[in-house]
C-alpha cells in the first residue's frame, strides 16, 4: 500500500501524468465541490473561508480559497456556513474563469457539490447563495449553460438486503425526480466482500437542476473513484468533497501574508 501510494504520488505530481480517468463521463463539463473550514486564529471562533476545487473528467483540479468571512451560528440557527449573494458570486466567476484560463477549455455544464442545503433569498434573504451561484455561473459561461446544484449529505436511513453481506455499493433508493438516497460504500463483487469496518450509510443527494437524479448519482459515484491520494478502490464522498477535508487542514497554518495559495491538486496530496 505504502509503495502503490508514492508510485501514484510520483507519476501524479513529478511526472505530471494522469494516473487514471473515467470512461463514462462528459468532457463538457466542470465538476466543482464548496467547502468551508475554520480560521486558526486565537480568540475567534467565527473566521471562516470557502474552498472551491474544480475538476475535470481526468481528475486534475485546481483548489481556490474564499475570502474570510464571519459566520455566528447563534444567529442563524445553523452550524454550517452558508454565502451571501455577493461573495457566492464572485467566488463562482473567479473560480470558473481560472478553470477556463488553465485547462483552455470552456464547460458546457457545471455540477456543484456541496454538503448543506443552497439556500435562497426565500430561506434567508441576507444569505441567497442560490441566485448568486447561478447569475455568477451565467455571467461567465453565458444563459444557455446547463447547472446542477447538488448537496451530499450523510443519511440515517439503512437498506437490507437477504445476505450476510450489506447492500452493494453503488445501490440506489430513487425518492423522486430530485432525491435519491446513493450507497457509494458496500458489498463490492470484484472483492467479494464488504471491505469497511462498519454499517454502510448512504448518501442523501438532493438536486437543483435538470440533469435526472440517476444519472446525477452516476456522476457522483464515479468521483469516488478519482482520490490520486491514495490506493483504495474509492472513497464514501466524491472527490469534490472528500478533497475539500484536507486542504482546509492544510490552508488553515498557511502564513498569513500568502494570499494566493497553490491552486494546483497535486501541492496537497
Amino acid at each position: 500500500m505504502i509503495a502503490w501510494n508514492y508510485c501514484v504520488a510520483q507519476y501524479y505530481k513529478t511526472a505530471n501524468c494522469t494516473p487514471w480517468t473515467i470512461k463514462d463521463i462528459d468532457a463538457d463539463t466542470c465538476y466543482l465541490g464548496i467547502s468551508f473550514h475554520r480560521i486558526n486564529e486565537d480568540g475567534n471562533n467565527h473566521l471562516r473561508s470557502s474552498i472551491a476545487q474544480a475538476f475535470n473528467k481526468d481528475g486534475k483540479g485546481l483548489v481556490f480559497t474564499g475570502k474570510q468571512f464571519e459566520w455566528k451560528s447563534e444567529k442563524t440557527r445553523v452550524s454550517t456556513p452558508h454565502l451571501k449573494y455577493g461573495y457566492a458570486k464572485e467566488l463562482i466567476i473567479s473560480v470558473l474563469n481560472q478553470y477556463k484560463l488553465i485547462n483552455k477549455h470552456t464547460p458546457k455544464r457545471v455540477v456543484i457539490h456541496k454538503t448543506s442545503d443552497f439556500w435562497d433569498a426565500y430561506i434567508n434573504s441576507d444569505y441567497n447563495e442560490l441566485d448568486g451561484i447561478i447569475d455568477g455561473i451565467k455571467e461567465v459561461l453565458g444563459d444557455n449553460v446547463e447547472y446542477d446544484l447538488v448537496t451530499i449529505k450523510s443519511s440515517q436511513l439503512r437498506l437490507l438486503r437477504n445476505s450476510d453481506y450489506p447492500v452493494l455499493r453503488g445501490t440506489l433508493l430513487k425518492v423522486s425526480n430530485e432525491k435519491a438516497y446513493l450507497y457509494t460504500n458496500g458489498f463490492i463483487p470484484y472483492y467479494d466482500t464488504y471491505p469497511g469496518a462498519y454499517v454502510p450509510m448512504p448518501l442523501s443527494i438532493e438536486n437543483i437542476g435538470e440533469t435526472p437524479i440517476v444519472d446525477i448519482c452516476k456522476e457522483i459515484l464515479a468521483l469516488t473513484k478519482m482520490n490520486f491520494n491514495n490506493c483504495s478502490y474509492c472513497d464514501g464522498l466524491p472527490i469534490t468533497i472528500q478533497f475539500s477535508k484536507k486542504v482546509g487542514e492544510i490552508i488553515q497554518y498557511f502564513p498569513k501574508d500568502i494570499e494566493n495559495p497553490p491552486n494546483k491538486y497535486f501541492f496537497y496530496m
